[in-house]
């Protein structure tokens, strides 16, 4: 009887082996996919992307090319215009004071949540802070200000340079 049992339980082992053998590796299930089209309106469609944290703007961005082409082109000179002496020196004047007044401005840059390092450099552009969006970039990323850009809104005047901009609206990790 001894011999019996050994014989049937050796039987059961191979058999549960090939069985588990076929199902782990060849046996698939014929898996029905229904895929059904997500219909979402653009306000649905919104909402998710600010539930996920995403910042959707309402309006299109600034156009900076075309401002900086604008202001380039008013810089340009006729010279077929002849001026005299004496005028050429009260305009230079007049412009130099005009120059001055726009310089001392000031404007408010406002940063929201979800904004990036080119975008601030785009309004900072536009208001003839900076030249170049990689110069705020490096700037930041040379004096350890990495992603330290505070939201909030920002008096800035025109005439500041870029590390009294930077010392305004980042904190710098300690």
């Amino acid at each position: 009887m001894k011999h019996f049992l050994r014989t049937y339980a050796l039987g059961l082992i191979t058999a549960s082996l090939i069985m588990g053998i076929y199902v782990q590796f060849f046996y698939q299930e014929e898996v029905e996919v229904i895929v059904e089209p997500i219909t979402m309106t653009e306000s649905e469609m919104i909402k998710t992307l600010e539930d996920a944290g995403y910042f959707i703007y309402e309006t299109e961005p600034t156009n900076i090319d075309s401002d900086l082409t604008d202001d380039k082109q008013d810089l340009s000179v006729d010279e077929n215009i002849t001026v005299d002496e004496g005028e050429a020196e009260d305009n230079l004047a007049t412009n130099n004071e005009s120059d001055e007044s726009n310089n001392d401005s000031s404007f408010t840059l406002i940063i929201e949540p979800g904004m990036t390092i080119t975008q601030v450099s785009d309004y900072l552009i536009a208001a003839n802070i900076i030249d170049s969006r990689n110069e705020l970039a490096n700037y930041l990323i040379n004096n350890n200000y990495g992603n330290n850009i505070q939201i909030g809104e920002f008096e800035l005047s025109r005439n500041m340079t870029i590390e009294e901009v930077v010392d305004i609206i980042a904190k710098q990790n300690e």
